[in-house]
């Protein structure tokens, strides 16, 4: 590849989609969503590096040169506990040295916010930096009960806040976090969630199978991963509270999926109407689809499910939402959002047409490009 501007660097963690499990995750596509968009703009992508060679020197100077320069500033590039300058040097060598043997990239684009020696590199060598969180870390994990006993996260998200200051525009998932950035003063766009082309057609095969069912059985879908802390959270707490509902009327019935949910059959005693299936292929996540009623997804912490309502609209199944889960998605027809136990309660068992197909955001990728 000749070293022009027609290339850009990316950093992110999501290129692998079986590092997660076989099949893909949410991130992966999210990620590959981007992809798609930066090559419609005439741009190839390269990487940076996992790896670099350094010196213990290189890697004690640079470390102590970051903490110097920028925790000075209020800009705090260690991570919790971390106490030796070495790997903050080494993180900051790991850009600065990709940056110099690409010095023609006319961009990073970082998909990782809390990578914060890459702003500080990018701004060494007036790199410009397109900044796509996938969500802000600090929120993502600050509910989780051991994040919040080791960090202080009100102090985690400002430090994350203001290292996205330093980027020349910030691109949202989510409404939210753009409204949240522009009141911190960083330049931001919002690119919602929408499937890419791979994971679409899996999509629109569940939606064509659908169209040629009349009705169904009373049968709700779960999907959730144990590797997504928040979801995997959500999965446990809507079991307990569906429980309570399957007592009273024992007249519906739950399939659960998702990597390493197989271990809800030893956490938990659940009852007849309920199925764990765990790790599913790509045809048996299609089947459990097409026979759902509906899919419901719960949050009681974290940012949201803004890859997984997107996804079941595509593939026209209805989806119910507790308000923490849905946001950014009140507005998409097909959402049934329930505040309470009452409420989901009540959306169970009760006429729920198939939503149409969920269009791509066609002005927002138009901004984006």
């Amino acid at each position: 590849m000749s070293k022009s501007s027609s290339y850009v660097l990316r950093d992110s963690n999501r290129t692998h989609e079986k590092e997660y499990g076989k099949h893909g995750y949410g991130g992966n596509n999210r990620t590959k969503q981007i992809s798609s968009l930066i090559e419609r703009a005439g741009f190839d992508i390269i990487d940076i590096p996992q790896e670099v060679e350094t010196t213990r020197w290189e890697r004690y100077y640079h470390g102590l040169r970051c903490w110097w320069r920028y925790e000075r500033r209020g800009y705090r590039t260690r991570y919790p506990r971390e106490y030796k300058p070495s790997p903050t040097g080494y993180r900051y060598l790991k850009y600065v040295k990709t940056f110099q043997e690409y010095p023609g990239a006319a961009f990073l684009i970082q998909e990782e916010p809390p990578h914060f020696e890459s702003y500080h590199a990018a701004r060494d060598v007036n790199l410009p930096v397109m900044a796509l969180p996938h969500n802000l870390e600090t929120i993502h994990r600050g509910g989780d009960p051991e994040i919040i006993r080791e960090v202080n996260t009100t102090y985690s998200l400002l430090n994350e806040v203001k290292h996205l200051s330093l980027t020349d525009i910030s691109i949202c998932i989510s409404r939210e976090e753009q409204w949240l950035l522009n009141n911190c003063g960083v330049k931001t766009d919002f690119l919602p969630y929408y499937p890419p082309e791979q994971k679409r057609k899996k999509l629109r095969v569940v939606a064509t199978r659908r169209k040629k069912v009349s009705s169904r059985e009373n049968k709700y879908f779960v999907l959730g991963s144990i590797h997504n802390k928040p979801a995997y959270k959500g999965i446990l707490d809507l079991i307990d509270i569906l429980r309570q509902i399957w007592r009273e009327r024992r007249s519906f019935q739950i399939d659960i999926a998702g990597y390493g949910t197989d271990s809800l059959r030893q956490e938990m005693d659940l009852e007849d109407g309920f199925t764990v299936h765990g790790t599913v292929s790509p045809e048996e996540l299609i089947d459990l689809q097409c026979e759902a009623k509906a899919q419901i997804v719960h949050q009681s912490y974290g940012l949201g499910a803004l890859t997984r309502i997107p996804e079941a609209l595509v593939a026209r199944l209805p989806v119910l939402a507790n308000a923490h889960a849905a946001r950014s998605a009140y507005d998409l027809e097909g959402v049934h959002i329930y505040q309470d136990d009452v409420e989901l309660s009540d959306l169970i068992g009760s006429p729920l047409s198939d939503p149409p197909s969920l269009d791509p955001p066609e002005d927002a990728e138009h901004r984006f490009i």
